[in-house]
């Protein structure tokens, strides 16, 4: 019966209800500690009280509303806003996202600086809703799983058919401070909208892998791997593929084999090396192919490959390959293992110093954030003037700095400045371009916000948001 913060125990609140007798809470209280689960939870799991009974009590422990995950219908397209390291980490679930609020399940209310960060990432009120831990993991599991799986929703055993229907909210009668406004989740979400600027708060690209929730600073974990990096060779000659990974493991490497072109983006994705050796020719998907997919994505960009090929030889299919394919290094076959070697090394060093910049680039970011937040924007924007100069290459730190210029009077065309180096390092940069092309037409600058709006169209994360950019573009060339 642990307390929250100062809160009633759960275990006396279901007493005072008469939800629970004394002798039934003390074999609640024996079981819970055999399976581990929560109190509530495992009041549901013996069948004592159904998940809404709880729910009211949960609310009126921690209050704040609670989420009936049994009937709630999820639509996995929330899932975006949140990567799954961070909703398994903090065992919290995006269930809406609506105007101007994300509403967040979570089985611990108290997430602290989380929830600030959350909400200045992407520019929208967090909303927390109290739900039982137990279906909340099995949730979080089963909508990422599906989600990975191209399914578009996720229903509770006891959910309707309809996703426009409210959330199924369960809110205590002594939970007094809850506004309404928090439980107004109908709104249309404001991305669609063509003429007003979504200010969002990115983190640097170089740990922004999934979207705008997922700048984290490098964990013990992680700069312990920056001593063992991970390799994939990718080559469909096994006896080649496994005389490369005997001879990259005697020199302190982990290295892993793929020897199809689906497998090897199987694995990128499932789990990225820090270097990647790729034969230009795999069954399946050609190597260049590969090289191509995985540089123009902003989660992969970063992996440096090895080209190795004993078809295309010389200097200038070389070149071609670093001009056209961002292919760091290319050997012929049949390989110099010393040359190898050297490469590898020369293409990890690479690698190591990148993370390195990465590192210090999100500690001036952590900093900026933290000056925001204390309404310090002179401080903030100073932060991420650092971050930029550590890592001039990352457009959304340009982005984020046209954002906290914006905040400030009288700093438009710095901002607009700031929009311009994001979207000439990005150029599909949707955001910024959007932002420049309100601003420009803001300044009257009409022929420049019509190429803007154009640009943005073109970038639309949907239909729908590409739908009303057109509108509005064509209401403005018929002024």
């Amino acid at each position: 019966m642990a307390k929250v913060g100062g809160a009633k125990p759960l275990g006396e609140i279901l007493l005072e209800r008469s939800v629970l007798t004394r002798p039934q809470l003390e074999g609640v209280l024996v079981e819970q500690k055999r399976s581990g689960r929560r109190l509530a939870s495992e009041c549901l799991a013996q069948g004592l009280a159904s998940e809404e009974v709880l729910l009211a009590a949960l609310s009126a422990q921690v209050g704040i509303p609670g989420i009936s995950l049994e009937r709630l219908l999820l639509s996995l397209r929330f899932l975006k806003v949140l990567p799954l390291s961070l909703a398994n980490k903090y065992c919290i679930l995006p269930v809406r996202v609506g105007q101007g609020q994300i509403f967040l399940a979570t089985r611990d209310p108290s997430l602290g600086d989380l929830r600030d960060e959350l909400a200045f990432r992407s520019k929208r009120r967090i909303v927390l809703c109290v739900a039982l831990a137990s279906l909340l993991e099995d949730m979080l599991t089963a909508a990422y799983s599906a989600k990975t799986k191209g399914e578009l929703e996720l229903r509770g055993r006891r959910a309707e058919n309809n996703l426009s229907e409210p959330l199924p909210f369960v809110v205590d009668a002594g939970v007094a401070d809850v506004p309404s406004s928090v439980l107004d989740d109908s709104a249309e979400d404001p991305a669609s909208s063509a003429v007003e600027i979504e200010f969002e708060a990115s983190p640097p690209p170089p740990v922004a892998h999934d979207g705008v929730l997922t700048a984290e600073p490098p964990t013990a974990e992680a700069a312990e791997l920056l001593g063992r990096p991970q390799v994939l060779v990718v080559d469909d000659d096994v006896d080649l593929a496994r005389l490369v990974q005997r001879l990259l493991q005697g020199v302190g490497l982990t290295v892993n084999v793929a020897h199809r072109g689906l497998e090897a983006l199987t694995r990128v994705r499932e789990d990225p090396p820090d270097l990647l050796i790729l034969d230009a020719m795999l069954p399946e998907v050609h190597g260049f192919d590969i090289a191509r997919k995985l540089k123009e994505s902003e989660r992969y960009r970063q992996i440096p490959i090895i080209m190795v090929s004993s078809v295309y030889r010389g200097w200038r299919i070389a070149q071609d390959l670093r001009e056209s394919y961002q292919v760091e290094e290319f050997l012929e076959k049949p390989v110099d293992f010393e040359i190898l070697l050297r490469t590898v090394q020369r293409a990890l060093d690479r690698k190591t110093n990148r993370r390195r910049v990465i590192s210090s680039a999100v500690r001036a970011y952590r900093r900026g954030l933290r000056r925001y937040q204390a309404n310090d924007l002179d401080g903030a924007i100073t932060y991420f003037k650092e971050g930029i100069s550590i890592d001039p290459l990352a457009a959304k730190l340009h982005h984020q700095l046209g954002v906290l210029y914006l905040k400030k009077r009288g700093m438009v065309y710095q901002a607009i400045e700031a929009f311009e180096a994001a979207v000439q390092l990005d150029p599909r940069f949707f955001s910024a371009l959007r932002s420049l092309a309100v601003l420009y037409q803001r300044k009257g600058f009409l022929n420049k916000a019509i190429e803007m709006w154009e640009r943005a169209v073109r970038c639309s994360p949907d239909e729908r948001t590409a739908h009303k950019l057109r509108e509005h573009l064509m209401t403005l060339l018929s002024s």
